[in-house]
């Protein structure tokens, strides 16, 4: 996950600085920009805002406009200041907001647009708002909030710094939002030179990030070895796809008619020189750096502890990610209990399985045994439609919605797929014009498991993330932040609970038993992410802990956005 962007300025107004920028950056586009610039405050701020469900009748509905205006404007300035989430969404990008990213300049951009926003949120009478309104009240403060802590300059010292990793970092993410299209269709030769522009700007961002790099190298905010090390790993296998085959130019192979043949083979080229002129000498670039410079000063150690504040760090990210004040130590006690009891099931399984040997040769065995493992990428993919089809079907008898938005099946690409978990999730358009995508993993087949297929897809898939996401998505009654923002506790507390529904589905023991595998993993990593987080290796006795039995591989991934974006899952 990307770290969450908040923010902190003056009292009613928009600072100067925040309104200057961005007329500037609007009079210099191309296009127009993805969404209306900041709305002055609150008292004469127009246009139409969200409506949240009626309440009961002694909420003042003074306060609750009120309230429903701040949403609004928050969610204009930080889709403003958001050039990711627009190439997401497949909107129009200014490629001088896009030049903005890993910028200190953005940074504090978004402080002041917190700032601002809590400010606004202050004059809110709470007591006067209808308990719809009022929730909305309490989580929009608490995810601003976080935001703050998350901007202050001790906690931007370790997050800015690195700005981002293997696991869906910028740089691995980028091929795939260039290629998107968006609910809005590109029919004009403006929105695909909009595009080509966006490419041409990649060297400046990735210098900018460079440069933050060389910031936490500085200070010795690093990332560890391993972390860095698949990073060029991944930029090679991108560079590795020819140019004319790559992501960058799929918008020009299929240019609508309605555009003239001569325009159209401008574009393409356009393309194609922006890609082999900018895209992959700034990828050679940030390859070069990483290999030649930030490697060598990377950190051996590959826990928050080895930096200096980490465990202060570690602390806020728990709270953010969970919305509570949990001690660290409290979170590996929970997990050494969660593991003793999920291995007790799975002791349970082996026993049905009249298997009689120890829990580790039982697991020795699933891991080995032909049986379990697809022997084809169309075997694997052939089983998760199967459950697809399945949980298609039997979905109306245990909801009464689901989304209007389609769910396919697809494989990871194949320049990402080494570096990915088992499988994933990215959400569809919130109008349902583009579907959300379930993808698997077809690397290292030996490392995959047709036990797992079930419970995989209903976690990643359906009703997991795709029904939460969706039918969120979905639902214009909400503000912005509620309909595409997402709290990891509940995001995955909902998936691990779409596992239960349907349980029947698959009457196997070997599903049953990969359930409990798939619920291992996350415990035992919250057990040892407390120890590497904020204790050193030794310290928390790692070595003595090890599990006596080889984990599954990594079987989901959810990549959910920062507050107000969310894109792809684990």
């Amino acid at each position: 996950m990307v770290p969450g962007a908040p923010v902190v300025l003056n009292r009613l107004a928009p600072s100067p600085l925040l309104l200057v920028l961005l007329g500037t950056l609007t009079a210099c586009a191309s296009t127009p920009p993805p969404a209306p610039l900041p709305a002055p405050p609150p008292a004469v701020i127009d246009g139409p805002a969200p409506t949240i469900a009626p309440t009961q009748a002694s909420a003042d509905p003074v306060a609750e406009h009120a309230l429903d205006r701040v949403f609004t404007a928050d969610s204009r300035t930080e889709q403003a200041l958001d050039p990711q989430g627009a190439l997401e969404r497949g909107e129009p990008v200014d490629p001088a907001r896009f030049r903005l990213l890993f910028t200190p300049q953005l940074t504090q951009l978004l402080r002041e647009s917190n700032a601002d926003t809590l400010a606004r949120l202050s004059t809110i009478n709470r007591a006067s708002l209808g308990d719809a309104h009022r929730l909305s009240y309490d989580v929009f403060l608490r995810a601003k909030r976080d935001e703050q802590a998350a901007l202050a300059p001790d906690a931007q010292a370790l997050l800015a710094v690195r700005p981002f990793t293997h696991f869906g970092g910028f740089h691995v993410e980028f091929p795939q939002l260039a290629a998107a299209q968006g609910p809005a269709s590109m029919d004009r030769p403006e929105d695909f030179e909009n595009r080509i522009a966006v490419l041409r700007a990649l060297p400046t961002v990735f210098d900018q990030a460079i440069a933050r790099f060389r910031e936490g190298m500085a200070s010795g905010a690093v990332e560890p070895r391993l972390t860095v090390a698949n990073m060029i790993a991944q930029i090679d296998a991108i560079l590795a796809v020819p140019a004319r085959r790559s992501p960058f130019v799929a918008l020009a192979q299929d240019l609508p008619s309605s555009i003239p043949a001569r325009t159209r083979r401008r574009i393409s080229a356009d393309f194609l020189s922006a890609t082999t002129g900018s895209v992959y000498p700034a990828y050679r670039t940030l390859r070069t750096f990483l290999a030649t410079e930030y490697l060598p000063a990377a950190r051996p150690e590959p826990g928050l502890s080895a930096i200096r504040g980490g465990d202060r760090l570690y602390r806020l990210l728990v709270r953010q990610h969970t919305t509570l004040d949990l001690d660290p130590d409290a979170v590996h006690r929970l997990g050494l209990s969660e593991v003793a009891r999920i291995q007790a099931e799975m002791d349970k399984v082996k026993q049905q399985l009249g298997f009689t040997g120890s829990l580790r040769a039982f697991f020795e065995d699933i891991r080995t045994n032909p049986r379990y493992h697809p022997r084809s990428v169309g075997e694997l993919q052939r089983a998760f439609v199967a459950v697809g089809d399945k949980v298609t079907a039997l979905a109306p008898r245990y909801f009464n919605r689901v989304p209007a938005t389609p769910l396919v099946i697809e494989p990871y690409p194949l320049f990402r797929d080494r570096f990915e978990a088992g499988g994933g999730y990215a959400p569809g358009a919130p109008d349902a014009s583009k579907p959300g995508v379930f993808f698997f993993n077809t690397f290292d087949l030996r490392s995959r498991y047709l036990t797992g297929v079930t419970t995989l897809y209903l976690h990643e898939g359906e009703p997991g993330h795709h029904f939460q996401i969706s039918l969120a998505q979905e639902n214009e009654s909400l503000p912005d932040f509620q309909r595409f923002g997402g709290n990891t506790a509940f995001v995955e507390g909902w998936a691990l609970y779409a596992e239960t529904p349907y349980q029947g589905l698959e009457p196997r023991t070997g599903h049953r038993l990969h359930a409990r595998q798939f619920r291992h993993g996350p415990q035992r990593r919250d057990r040892r992410s407390g120890s590497l987080h904020c204790r050193s290796g030794a310290s928390a006795g790692l070595q003595d802990r090890r599990p006596h039995h080889p984990a599954p591989a990594p079987q989901g991934r959810n990549r959910t956005r920062p507050p107000l974006r969310h894109p792809r899952l684990p």
